[in-house]
């Protein structure tokens, strides 16, 4: 994926199956630009079909970007609306290679002889209480989820099945 354009429509398809009404909450944390008008153009042309109205905002999005629209970005977004769920379900549609990406998305480096990853910042000192509040709801289950993923990495190193 490095220093590659990535066409990401298997993902946006992804994504848009499974996000239902956090679609509009997605969007505005890619920064889509000129968000409202958008969601509005997107909601009257597709207003019977949850699916359609995600995949166009999601398309408008990666037009708007360009080659700056990539899946780390997609990925981050939907961190930030607590949506492991979607975040998991792309990577397990990805092949395997893209492991490195995922652990700069996911923790910092750590000793693979302890048991102990450090998950990156979820909040810093400017974000919104609001917002640290729905961040907070989500850490015990990322911090479960990141310590699953550390065993299952650590048996594959080490040939456990």
């Amino acid at each position: 994926m490095e220093g590659v354009s990535e066409d990401l429509t298997q993902e946006l398809q992804t994504v848009a199956d499974d996000i239902g009404k956090d679609w509009k909450r997605l969007l505005r944390r890619l920064g889509l630009k000129d968000v409202d008008n958008v969601l509005d153009q997107v909601e009257h042309s597709y207003k019977d079909d949850l699916v359609e109205m995600a995949y166009q905002g999601l398309r408008k999005w990666r037009q708007q970007e360009g080659k700056e629209a990539t899946l780390q970005k997609l990925l981050v977004a939907l961190e930030k609306i607590c949506r492991r769920d979607l975040t998991d379900k792309l990577f397990a549609d990805r092949a395997v290679d893209t492991s490195t990406e995922r652990t700069a998305l996911t923790h910092r480096p750590s000793d693979p002889d302890t048991e102990q990853t450090v998950p990156k910042q979820l909040m810093s000192e400017d974000t919104p209480c609001s917002a640290r509040s729905e961040k907070q709801k989500c850490l015990p289950r990322l911090l479960k989820t990141l310590k699953e993923r550390l065993t299952v990495r650590r048996r594959a190193v080490i040939g456990i099945h």
